[in-house]
Formats: C-alpha cells, structure tokens, sequence
C-alpha cells in the first residue's frame, strides 16, 4: 500500500507540472495492469488524467469504476463530481451534470473536501447557465467549507488545490457579471491568493490560467501594462505545459488587451491564433461559451475596428461568433 501511495503521489506531481500523459502512463503502468485490487481514488486520478488528454470516454469509464461498488464516501462524491464535470465541460449537457452533482452532494460528507469539491462544480455549472449570481454564491460555500480545512491539514496538497481553483472560479464569475467596485477588489484578492497557491504547488497550467484572471481583472481597471505582465507570466507557464485550451484562451484574452490599448495589428495576430485553435477543435463547447459570454461584453470594442482594420476577418473567429456580421 505505501507503493501504492508513492505512485499516486508521484503522478499528481506530473499532473501539477501539466504532464498528464506521464501520470496516466504511471497509474497505468505501476498500479492499474498489476494490482489486483484498484481503490477508487485511483480511477478518480486515472479518470482526471484521460479528462486532460481529451480522451473522454476513459474518462468517464474509470469515473465509473470509482463510484461502483461499495467505495469510501468521499471517493464515490468525487467520481460524480467528476462525471459532472465532463458532462458540462465536455459535452455541455448541463442536466446530466446537475444530476450527477445531487448525486455527489447526496454521498459527500457535510463540509468536507468532497462537500467543497461538489459545490465548487455546481458553480461551473451555474456558469455555464449564465446564472453568474448563483455561481459566485456556490463558489462562496465551497471557499468558506475549504478555508478552515487547508488551516487543519496545510499539508493536504488537494484541499489547497481545490481551495485556489474556488477562489479563481468566485474571481472568474465576477469577470462575467461584475457588480461593485469593492467586489473587484474581493474578486482581486482571491486572485492572487489563488496564484500564491498554484505557484507553491507547481501546478504550471493553473499558473497560467491565474495569471490570465488577474490579467482581465488588471484590464477591468484599465491597467493595461499591468495585464499585459500578467498575459506574459501565463504565456510563459503555458508555453510549459503546451495545453492547448489554455493557449488558446489566452490568444483570445490578449487580442482583447491589443484592442483595449489601441494595438490592432497585435490583436488580429492574436485573433488569427485563437482562430487556428477553433479550427483544430482545441477549446470544447464550454470554453466557447464562457467567450462568447465576454465577446458579447466587449462587442462595441471590436465595432470600433470592424471597418478600417478588418479585426474580425480572421477564420474561425467569425464562425464562433455568428451573431456579430462580419464585414463585407
């Protein structure tokens, strides 16, 4: 069992460093092909890593294998915490995800990791609905059920990861429906709070993405030297992990900046990266959701552009935004 446990420590290590090719090889190589009883934590684990790799339908069959038989409690709400995710993130089928939720929160502990986990998941969900009040609330819950668990065990390396990714998903929501002034500041705070954790764990891909947050929170405040550092620094994590989601996200995000700040030559070389992402099918419905949501925020940013500069004349852009003509 401590051989067990060495491999699975190993492979979450890989999977912070945005190598989850090798935490798959791993838990496949050294648990799944030779033991001949499997925990369900490693399916969970197993299941995460296939999730990453865009090889859904193993994922979703070892989030089953975890949640089958008679698991512990907490494994069994994490697995339809999982499947809830690929359900809303991967096929954007929002019922089936909010189905599997009440089945997580039904087996999850009261205010316990798996507790936290589900409800965090039900923000996303929220999300994706466009119900953003409901999703900075159930973002809430989870932070205020993880906040005193990271103080009991700070070495529990999942609770802290859990706790950041709350506090960027609470930071993520305000993007989207951004109340009061004093709710930037809130939404800044868990931000960099979040950052601070990814950076301490290695988690090279969350990086990224929390430096793209707080990048569009620096925008939000016209700061654009200062979004531009952050656009850089998750550039430079995203480089590392080659994650092409988040490449992509962040090619979207910086043409949004070029614009802000006057650069739209910059913006149609973003454009025209983010565009080749869309054609190579590397963002899934979710994550073209979630931009469409910001592209109908700043719309009026790119009508100023429309005409002289041609910003939207870019394959694949255009195809993810029908309702913005383009141009003739």
């Amino acid at each position: 069992m401590r051989d067990l446990e060495a491999v699975i420590l190993r492979a979450k290590a890989a999977h912070r460093k945005g190598q989850f090719r090798k935490a798959a090889n791993l838990l496949q190589e050294e648990i799944l092909d030779i033991c001949p009883y499997i925990p369900a934590k490693v399916y969970n684990l197993m299941g995460v890593q296939q999730r990453m790799l865009g090889n859904y339908m193993f994922a979703i069959q070892h989030f089953k294998a975890a949640a089958k038989g008679n698991p512990p409690q907490d494994q069994k709400s994490l697995a339809y915490t999982n499947m809830a995710d690929y359900s809303c993130v991967g096929e954007n089928n929002l019922e089936g995800a909010e189905h599997s939720i009440d089945l997580a929160l039904g087996e999850a502990p009261p205010a316990s990791y798996a507790h936290a986990a589900a409800m965090n998941q039900r923000g996303l969900i929220y999300l994706a609905r466009d119900d953003f009040v409901r999703a900075s609330y159930a973002f809430g819950i989870a932070i205020d059920m993880l906040e005193p668990l990271v103080k009991q065990d700070f070495l529990d390396l999942d609770i802290k990861g859990r706790y950041a990714h709350a506090l960027r998903h609470w930071a993520e929501s305000f993007l989207l429906f951004g109340p009061a002034k004093k709710e930037h500041e809130k939404a800044e705070k868990f931000a960099q709070e979040a950052l601070e954790i990814f950076y301490k764990l290695g988690d090279r891909n969350m990086v990224a993405k929390t430096n793209m947050t707080l990048g569009k929170l620096a925008m939000e405040r016209e700061e654009f030297e200062e979004a531009n550092r952050y656009f850089v620094h998750a550039k430079q994590a995203a480089d590392e992990t080659n994650y092409k989601r988040t490449l992509a996200r962040l090619s979207f995000d910086r043409a949004e900046l070029s614009l802000r700040d006057d650069y739209p030559s910059h913006a149609k070389s973003y454009l025209e990266e983010f565009g080749e992402h869309v054609r190579r099918g590397r963002l899934e419905e979710h994550d073209l959701h979630m931009l469409r949501k910001r592209f109908s925020l700043v719309k009026g940013l790119y009508e100023n552009y429309r005409k002289d500069d041609e910003i939207l004349a870019v394959p694949g852009f255009e195809a993810l935004f029908p309702s913005f003509e383009n141009p003739q």
